[in-house]
C-alpha cells in the first residue's frame, strides 16, 4: 500500500464512518464488502511500517461498523488488539479504539475485557478531551455492569451516557451511541417495567426513522419485540423480531440474526409449539460459535429468558425429543436457518445443510473467500494459506469460518466439494 493509496483509503473510512448513521448505509455495507483485502493490507502496513501505528488505531475504530455489523466480530478483535499494543501513548484515536474494542469483548461474553477497555476508554478520553468517547466507554461500562447483574449502576451509567449523547448532539449522528436507548430497556427489562422499555426503544426507532438509518433501527426492533412479549402480547413480538431478522440477515450481522433467531425461538415456544422452539434454539448455537462468543453474550437475565424457554420446550417434549430436534437446528445452515426462522421454509425435519450443488444459487462468497476456498480445495491448511495470500494466519481461520458458515458446511472436504462444482 503506498502513501497516496493509503490516504485515499482512509478519507473513504472517515466518510463512511460519518456517513453510516443514515441512508447511505446499505452502500457504505456493499462497498467495504468488496474493499476486505484491501482494508487488510492497510492495516497490515500500519502494523508493520514504522510511526504508521496511530493510523491504524484510526482505522480500527473507524471501522466499527464492518467489524460488527458485518459478521467480522474476530477481525476485529485482531486488529484491535494487535494496533492497541502497538500505539499506547494517549490520544483520539486510542480513545476510540478502546470502547470500540469494549464492544467487541461484550459481544463475545468477554466480560473483564470489556470492562477493562471501556475504563481505560475514559480515562484516556478524559486526559485528552474527547467528550464522545468518554461518553461511549460509560455507555459499555454500563453495558458490562447489566451483564453482571448491577441494574443499579447499569441505569446511572446509561442515564449519563445518554446525557452526554445528547448534549454533544450524537443520538441524530451516531448509531453506536444510540445503543444506550438499548441498555436502558435492559434496565427496564430487568426491573419488569416493559412499558418504559418499549418507550426507551420507541425513541430510539423514532430517531433512526428520521435519520435514514436502519441497522440500529433493527436493533431497537427487537427489543421493542422483547417489550411487546413480555407484556403479553405474542403477534407484536413475532412481527417485530420478523423485521429485525430480515434486515439483519441482509446487513449479514452474525449477532443480530443469533439474537433474532433466540427471539424467534422464544416467541414459537409462547406460541405452543416446543419442537420449532428446540429447532431454533439449536439454530443458534453455530452463530455463537462463528462470533467466538459465549451464548446470549453472558448476559444473566438473557439467559434467564432462554432457559425457561429451554425448560418449557424439554417439559413438553422430553428430554429424547428435544434434543433430537435441536441437533437438528444446529445443522441448518445459514442462510437454512434464517429463513426457517422467518417461516420462508418450515420443514417438518430439517435435513443435514448441504453444500450448495452444481446449478443452484450461489452463496455470496468475497473475492478474498473465493481464494481461500480453492485454496482449500488444493488441501492447504490454515497457515498455508496465510502464507499464500500474505496474510495473518488468524484472518485464514476467520475467512474459512465464513465460509463454512455461508456453504451451509462442517468440514473442509465440503467446501472443497463446492468448489470443484462450481469453477
Amino acid at each position: 500500500m503506498n502513501h497516496v493509496a493509503g490516504k485515499l483509503r482512509l478519507a473513504v473510512v472517515k466518510q463512511a464512518d460519518a456517513e453510516w448513521c443514515g441512508p447511505q448505509q446499505w452502500k457504505w455495507w456493499q462497498w467495504f464488502q468488496s474493499q476486505n483485502p484491501n482494508l487488510w493490507a492497510a492495516l497490515d502496513f500500519c502494523c508493520t511500517e514504522p510511526g504508521q501505528a496511530r493510523t491504524g488505531l484510526l482505522l480500527t475504530g473507524a471501522l466499527w461498523f464492518h467489524w460488527i455489523g458485518s459478521a467480522f466480530v474476530r477481525d476485529g478483535r485482531y486488529w484491535l488488539d494487535r494496533l492497541l499494543a502497538l500505539s499506547r501513548e494517549p490520544s483520539q484515536e486510542r480513545a476510540r479504539a478502546l470502547w470500540v474494542r469494549s464492544w467487541i469483548a461484550t459481544i463475545q461474553g468477554d466480560l473483564p475485557n470489556a470492562e477493562r477497555a471501556s475504563q481505560e476508554a475514559i480515562e484516556v478520553a478524559d486526559h485528552v478531551g474527547d467528550r464522545a468517547a468518554k461518553a461511549h466507554g460509560t455507555n459499555w461500562l454500563g453495558w458490562h455492569a447489566s451483564f453482571c447483574g448491577d441494574m443499579t449502576r447499569a441505569s446511572e451509567l446509561a442515564e449519563q451516557a445518554l446525557a452526554e449523547f445528547r448534549a454533544t448532539g450524537q443520538l441524530s449522528t451516531s448509531s453506536p451511541a444510540l445503543l444506550s436507548f438499548n441498555l436502558l430497556a435492559s434496565v427496564h427489562f430487568a426491573r419488569g417495567d416493559f412499558e418504559r422499555a418499549g418507550e426507551a426503544c420507541a425513541e430510539g426507532r423514532s430517531i433512526c426513522e428520521r435519520a435514514g438509518e436502519e441497522w440500529q433501527s433493527a436493533s431497537m426492533r427487537w427489543y421493542l419485540g422483547h417489550a411487546r412479549r413480555l407484556a403479553g402480547d405474542i403477534q407484536a413480538a413475532e412481527e417485530e423480531a420478523r423485521a429485525a431478522l430480515r434486515i439483519k440477515r441482509k446487513f449479514n450481522d452474525t449477532l443480530g440474526v443469533a439474537l433474532g433467531i433466540e427471539q424467534l425461538g422464544l416467541v414459537a415456544m409462547d406460541r405452543g409449539d416446543a419442537e420449532r422452539a428446540a429447532r431454533l434454539f439449536g439454530a443458534v448455537e453455530p452463530r455463537w460459535k462463528l462470533l467466538g462468543s459465549s451464548p446470549l453474550l453472558n448476559s444473566s437475565f438473557w439467559l434467564r429468558w432462554h432457559r425457561d424457554g429451554e425448560s418449557q420446550a424439554k417439559k413438553v417434549l422430553g428430554d429424547q425429543a428435544y434434543e433430537k430436534a435441536y441437533r437438528q437446528g444446529t445443522q441448518l445452515g445459514n442462510e437454512q436457518a434464517v429463513s426457517y426462522a422467518l417461516s420462508e421454509q418450515a420443514p417438518a425435519t430439517p435435513t443435514r445443510a448441504k453444500v450448495p450443488a452444481a446449478g443452484s444459487a450461489l452463496p455470496v462468497l468475497t473475492r478474498r473467500e473465493q481464494e481461500v476456498a480453492k485454496l482449500v480445495a488444493q488441501g492447504l491448511s490454515n497457515k498455508d494459506i496465510s502464507e499464500a495470500l500474505v496474510i495473518s494466519q488468524r484472518t485464514a481461520e476467520t475467512h474459512v469460518e465464513h465460509i463454512l458458515s455461508k456453504l451451509g458446511a462442517t468440514s473442509r472436504v465440503q467446501i472443497a466439494t463446492w468448489v470443484r462444482d462450481h469453477p
